[in-house]
């Protein structure tokens, strides 16, 4: 029967989790407590999943204590659970230490620590930690999913690191996730902002069905690398493929425009913005602004902002 309570209380606080009801979730895990019924390793699991998505970090120094007290810190799944925590507590350093603490790790563990250090832009020790895993163990390829190849990726980008970026691209392609969308699309954005355009754009070419998150990385990455021509070019194309813009797009072919100064085109995009009704963006209005300031147009740098 105490096994009963035991699951039955498990399964209320791991649905909670799920829905995104933390308060729930937390709430059902403390009735548990005081019902003097004693969570096991799959309750502590689900109830760090809540912790992870609550916003007060104090739970989670708590909730270890309790963890470390009742002895399952030494289970793998909890210990993967609680890096996954803190990472997204913004609390790196607790993840790095119960990382280094453990004596094996699994997927979770590895994919939240490299995913911690991308997320805060700590894209060196991202592409580090991702070099030792594939380094350190045998069975790196069941270890690696999409996302930690995606997030890898976006971590050279952010280095500037073509090196590792060329070689985490060779593993996507050897293991079969090159063609993924989610892993292709980072694939593009590290060559664009590696400068290497020719290899950005047959990665582009590659995507079967591209979204506009695909479009809008590899517009950028012409017109942050001065091919403006390019640039807006890749935008009538993606209109012709049914594909509409929005204000990422816009802001990187106003600013396309402004490079080239040509005001003919550049008015031709406020017109689209008009139409789409993007001009409320405060993105597109700054970009609106350096384009008619340079074109010395004081009227329409008035009426960007009314």
């Amino acid at each position: 029967m105490l096994e009963t309570n035991v699951v039955r209380w498990t399964s209320k606080i791991t649905d909670n989790a799920r829905r995104g009801l933390v308060d729930q979730a937390l709430s059902c895990f403390l009735q548990m407590l005081r019902a003097r019924i004693e969570p096991n390793a799959i309750t502590y699991s689900a109830t760090i999943s809540a912790c992870a998505q609550s916003t007060r970090p104090s739970l989670a120094t708590s909730l270890h204590c309790l963890i470390l007290k009742k002895g399952f810190s030494n289970q793998l799944f909890v210990s993967s659970g609680l890096i996954s925590m803190y990472s997204k507590h913004d609390r790196i350093k607790e993840a790095r230490f119960l990382f280094d603490d453990m004596p094996e790790r699994d997927d979770v563990s590895w994919n939240s620590m490299i995913a911690g250090y991308s997320q805060r832009g700590l894209n060196e020790e991202a592409c580090g930690l991702f070099c030792s895993m594939i380094n350190s163990c045998e069975n790196w390829k069941l270890l690696v999913s999409d996302f930690t190849l995606a997030t890898v990726l976006k971590a050279c980008g952010g280095l500037g690191c073509s090196r590792i970026g060329k070689c985490v691209h060779g593993y996507a392609v050897k293991i079969g996730f090159d063609s993924d969308l989610f892993v292709s699309g980072s694939t593009v954005y590290m060559y664009c902002k590696c400068g290497i355009l020719d290899m950005a754009g047959l990665a582009f070419d590659q995507i079967e069905n591209k979204d506009i998150v695909a479009w809008n990385t590899m517009i950028t990455g012409y017109a942050q690398n001065c091919y403006e021509e390019e640039a807006i070019e890749l935008f009538y194309q993606m209109e012709l493929e049914g594909f509409k813009p929005n204000d990422t797009t816009f802001c990187c072919v106003l600013k396309a425009s402004t490079a080239m100064s040509d005001s003919a085109v550049g008015r031709c995009f406020h017109a689209k913005v008009l139409k789409l009704g993007c001009s409320m963006d405060v993105f597109v209005a700054t970009a609106l602004v350096d384009m008619y300031s340079k074109f010395y147009d004081i009227e329409d740098v008035e009426r960007a902002f009314w």
